[in-house]
């Protein structure tokens, strides 16, 4: 089943119509496309940068925080509760997202986009040059273009379902002045 029928399942089972929701939920996500983008623009926030190493690998990384406008083309609000993402550029794996929401702190109302709360970015240095001197040196010179693969977890009437999410072509715009 494709997402529509996630969403169908958990609305049903928001509405008291089914006896099992998380478990028709869960096994309605098995794949499918959704056909329509959900994310729009992303901020990534300059003046948040940091820096880290990997415990298990000692490998060197940069933090930030961004934001992601995400829409909601259903009819039904949702609840954003976790998004685990890979962001690729020029064919690289190239920036991590993992972030998990409180039912209710990334709300997306029926038919809307809404700003996500700052997502914790991780940006590997020294693993592709797309990632290092690509990356870096065309979002310092304006908006880019990247793919993301994504893990979503929403919720809706309190009932969660998680799906995988592949979208290319996402607008990243820097920001050097503001936090989110």
């Amino acid at each position: 089943m494709n997402f529509y029928a996630v969403l169908a399942a958990a609305t049903a089972a928001a509405i008291g119509v089914l006896s099992s929701p998380v478990a028709v939920a869960a096994q309605a996500c098995t794949g499918g496309s959704l056909g329509v983008p959900l994310f729009s623009n992303s901020t990534t926030y300059f003046n948040t940068l940091g820096q880290g190493v990997d415990p298990a690998t000692g490998a060197p990384f940069l933090t930030f925080l961004a934001t992601i406008t995400a829409a909601n083309p259903f009819d039904v609000p949702v609840s954003v509760v976790a998004v685990s993402s890979a962001v690729s550029y020029k064919g690289a794996k190239c920036i991590t997202i993992d972030a998990s929401f409180a039912d209710g702190a990334f709300p997306i109302a029926a038919n809307s986009a809404s700003l996500s709360p700052p997502l914790p970015s991780k940006l590997p240095v020294g693993t592709a040059p797309q990632c290092d001197a690509d990356l870096i040196s065309d979002l310092l010179a304006g908006p880019i273009k990247v793919d993301t693969s994504s893990t979503l977890t929403i919720s809706v009437g309190g009932n969660r379902a998680s799906f995988k999410y592949n979208q290319d072509g996402v607008q990243i715009t820097p920001d050097f002045e503001n936090t989110p």
